[in-house]
């Protein structure tokens, strides 16, 4: 069964499928800011010690890269830009 628009499609969606469609911005930004902590410390102490930094770069490159790439559609650019 083919849909003309997204819209339709999530209209005739089984409710789990609706449900995770509006939860899926408010879990990406939870995600996002789950190192907050651990950037308040950084600052805090003006060093990172001895943290790996694969974790938060790979962070800033998926960011850059969903930015990138979402740049014409809206909501991919304001989860990213948080």
């Amino acid at each position: 069964m083919a849909f003309a628009t997204v819209a339709e499609a999530i209209a005739q969606s089984p409710g789990w499928v609706t449900a995770c469609t509006k939860a899926a911005p408010f879990v990406s930004s939870g995600l996002f800011f789950a190192p907050f902590p651990t950037i308040q410390k950084v600052i805090a102490k003006n060093s990172v010690g001895n943290l790996p930094l694969l974790p938060y770069s790979s962070m800033v490159a998926n960011s850059f890269l969903w930015t990138v790439y979402g740049e014409n559609q809206l909501l991919l650019l304001i989860l990213n830009i948080q």
